[in-house]
């Protein structure tokens, strides 16, 4: 289990310790929130299958998660993919050339990281020098930029939708 500092007062630690866990805590904050203009369509009811076992399959690229990876975290993926291909099949897929949309990955979360917390942090010296330079990214990022990696992120979005539907 690990963690990312935020700030020096907060971290962010796993919520839960298990699968039927996981789909509760999910259901829990992806519900409907008429305050989130973020929100595309309410959460489906993760846990609500939970006891009948699972369709899914894994789905793996053995080169994209090698690829630029440190060794230790790529064997301790594999491991854990062992672990859970007694619990569901496994799959080869082909992950889509990514280079194009992690730059408008920057954009987007920097943006939005300052978004969230333009009235609830003080960008004071409880924030980290790190974050707070995130933070200043976010501020130089204009309409139109944002609007554009907008765009890369929903074609992302779609490839990598077409692989979830083929794991489903």
């Amino acid at each position: 289990m690990g963690y990312l500092r935020l700030r020096n007062l907060r971290s962010h630690w796993p919520m839960v310790r298990s699968s039927a866990d996981a789909g509760i805590m999910l259901q829990a904050i992806s519900g409907l929130d008429p305050k989130d203009p973020l929100l595309s369509r309410p959460s489906t009811g993760y846990a609500r299958d939970i006891e009948k076992g699972s369709k899914v399959r894994i789905g793996l690229d053995d080169k994209y998660i090698s690829e630029n990876t440190d060794p230790e975290l790529v064997a301790s993926v594999l491991a854990g993919i062992k672990t859970l291909e007694g619990l569901v099949p496994r799959c080869t897929v082909t992950m889509p050339g990514l280079s194009g949309y992690m730059e408008a990955w920057g954009v987007l979360c920097s943006s939005e990281a300052l978004a969230a917390h333009e009235s609830t942090t003080p960008h004071t010296e409880m924030t980290t020098a790190w974050f707070q330079g995130w933070l200043d990214n976010g501020a130089q990022v204009t309409g139109a930029d944002y609007a554009k990696a907008n765009n890369i992120r929903s074609a992302c979005r779609g490839l990598l939708n077409n692989i979830f539907q083929m794991l489903t």
